[in-house]
């Protein structure tokens, strides 16, 4: 292994541990407000069949979101085994979703795999923005959808143009359609 490789190699690492002290904090702060026996009595008061039923769910979302990976090397011709795709895409949204600021944790963690995989730091790239412009796009296609459905009240004190968020749908939805009109346009159907 050359000599930039283990730094970059070192210094990821350290960025790992340090993501991962930031989680735990992160977590011990949210926890300080209940008691040990709160949260295991709380635990205990769920039926078990919600607790399967939502670890389930869980774990459904997750995979659901590794689409996104999987879809940005095909993209980019660049054919991993799913397996290491789904988990570079499962542990990067677990941290991101647990910790914040999910650009950089979550990408963080994917890129320390993909890197190790072989790839390169521009497919790396390519695969963390298709995933989250995807999963941007996802967002203001349903958000435009439920915004026009049931448009929101917008609060005075926003001083904005409009007062319910009927307009925003429409836009959120006028950037999805770019989009895809935009794709066709770049190749070419």
């Amino acid at each position: 292994m050359s000599k930039q490789k283990r730094r970059i190699n070192l210094i990821f690492s350290l960025l790992s541990l340090l993501l991962f002290i930031c989680a735990v904090v992160a977590i011990s702060q949210q926890l300080k407000k209940y008691s040990y026996w709160e949260l295991v009595n709380s635990i205990k008061a769920t039926a078990s069949i919600h607790l399967l039923l939502v670890l389930g769910l869980t774990t459904v979302s997750y995979l659901v979101l590794t689409v996104y990976d999987i879809l940005a090397c095909y993209q980019i011709s660049q054919r991993l085994p799913y397996l290491k795709i789904i988990l570079a895409d499962f542990l990067g949204h677990a941290i991101s979703n647990s910790v914040g600021f999910a650009v950089l944790t979550g990408s963080a963690v994917r890129y320390r795999l993909y890197y190790n995989w072989g790839l390169s730091v521009v497919e790396i790239a390519q695969i963390i923005a298709f995933s989250n412009l995807s999963f941007w796009l996802g967002l203001f296609a349903i958000g435009g959808i439920g915004f026009i459905l049931e448009p929101l009240t917008i609060p005075k004190l926003l001083h904005l143009p409009f007062t319910s968020a009927h307009p925003l749908g429409w836009i959120f939805l006028a950037i999805v359609v770019c989009y895809i009109l935009g794709s066709f346009r770049l190749t070419g159907l």
